[in-house]
């Protein structure tokens, strides 16, 4: 009788391949990475090679294209009064498109909703970037 044994894969809740991989320290770029991503935190970056001792659930190719950490806009003002709440809210979206996945707003004048907002994206009832607030702005 023998015996077969198989190696279980490592499993990821997503995989990105075919990732070009800056080195902020050294200004190099690794190109042909696989970039292992669970429980929301990045757990491997690792060359293609290795790419069949790992499964996920969901693969993104990234086509050569380049993954870089979050960017955090660490100078944000929500204002402009009840009129533009709705313009402001709008914004939320277009921060992440441009990869900002965080800001900070410096005080406006729309703290409730700012408040509300934060509560919604962590909630995932709503898109948008982390804030940090440091609730109404004091002047004059």
């Amino acid at each position: 009788m023998t015996s077969c044994h198989t190696a279980e894969k490592e499993k990821f809740d997503l995989l990105i391949v075919n990732a070009s991989v800056p080195d902020i320290e050294t200004g190099q770029v690794a190109y042909n990475q696989l970039i292992g991503i669970r429980q929301d935190t990045i757990r491997l970056v690792s060359g293609m090679k290795s790419v069949s001792h790992y499964g996920s659930e969901q693969t993104i190719d990234a086509k050569n294209g380049f993954v870089i950490p979050g960017l955090w806009d660490m100078h944000v003002h929500f204002r402009g009064g009840d009129s533009l709440i709705t313009e402001n809210r709008n914004l939320l979206p277009l921060f992440l498109s441009y990869g900002v996945t965080t800001v900070r707003d410096a005080g406006g004048d729309l703290t409730p909703s700012v408040l509300k907002w934060r509560r919604a994206i962590k909630k995932q009832e709503m898109v948008g970037p982390d804030i940090f607030t440091s609730g109404p702005k004091l002047d004059g």
